[in-house]
């Protein structure tokens, strides 16, 4: 069984987002979102932007405690990326 077969109750908590984001300056869509793994409360953040026909996508997950105290270190990081022409 894959692991989105493994997920329990997954609910987006919030609406989806296309202004508050940037990949490298790339406007980038995000959502947030609960969910139960094997019983664990998990909340999790997707944050993705397309750049001609490639898809770049950031994700942060954690238990549903630490999550919002440790977003801030997630959104620093997507805010030191840089993508690189190939």
């Amino acid at each position: 069984m894959g692991l989105a077969g493994e997920f329990d109750g997954f609910n987006q908590t919030g609406g989806a987002q296309y202004d508050k984001y940037a990949i490298d300056e790339h406007k980038a869509g995000s959502i947030t979102f609960a969910a139960a793994l094997s019983g664990q409360p998990l909340a999790g953040w997707v944050t993705a932007t397309l750049v001609g026909n490639k898809i770049f996508v950031f994700q942060y997950g954690a238990d549903q405690n630490p999550f919002a105290t440790n977003l801030p270190i997630a959104e620093n990081m997507l805010n030191s990326i840089k993508i690189l022409d190939d």
